[in-house]
């Protein structure tokens, strides 16, 4: 449940989503509504309803336009995948469009992959956790989004390869 501004497309594509609702029926949600977030006077009140089992048809009418992100995939080869960033969050780690599904079965913990980007190319461990390198070290994870992230430990990737949203990036898996 969340606004129709697109930031549900991952979860919605993932978990298949067939139908979506508008909040319409006032009677499940508390009057007033905050100037900046709808989440304590709708969607949790909503939510509450739903769990307490009102029927999603109870809520509001079906609805077929609604907003959603586009989000590119990666192109997986034999040896490589190549994607893009995604997001540079606040740590400055670079989370990329590559699912684990695209690599986790093709790798362990502990192997090297090239990484590329920018004209830069570093062979990279990919690890379970941040501890699995040292301080200041780089590694590949997949983080808690469910994605390829590159990281430093305790530092900042996007600094080393200088990376933006929206930029190619190629991981070579080994062999």
């Amino acid at each position: 449940m969340g606004p129709d501004n697109g930031v549900l497309t991952l979860a919605a594509s993932d978990d298949g989503v067939m139908r979506v609702v508008e909040i319409a029926t006032k009677r499940y949600t508390i009057s007033g509504l905050s100037k900046t977030f709808a989440g304590r006077e709708v969607f949790a009140p909503v939510a509450a309803h739903l769990a307490n089992g009102v029927h999603v048809v109870e809520i509001g009418p079906d609805i077929d336009k609604f907003q959603t992100l586009s989000i590119p995939k990666p192109t997986v080869a034999e040896d490589h995948v190549v994607g893009e960033v995604f997001i540079v969050d606040s740590f400055g780690n670079i989370i990329t469009n590559i699912r684990s599904s695209d690599v986790e079965s093709r790798i362990e913990p502990g192997q090297l992959l090239k990484v590329e980007m920018r004209g830069a190319v570093k062979d990279i461990p990919f690890a379970s956790v941040y501890e699995d390198v040292e301080r200041g070290q780089a590694l590949a994870l997949i983080g808690s989004s469910g994605f390829l992230e590159i990281s430093v430990n305790q530092g900042n990737a996007s600094l080393m390869f200088k990376a933006k949203q929206g930029e190619s990036m190629k991981v070579t898996l080994p062999s």
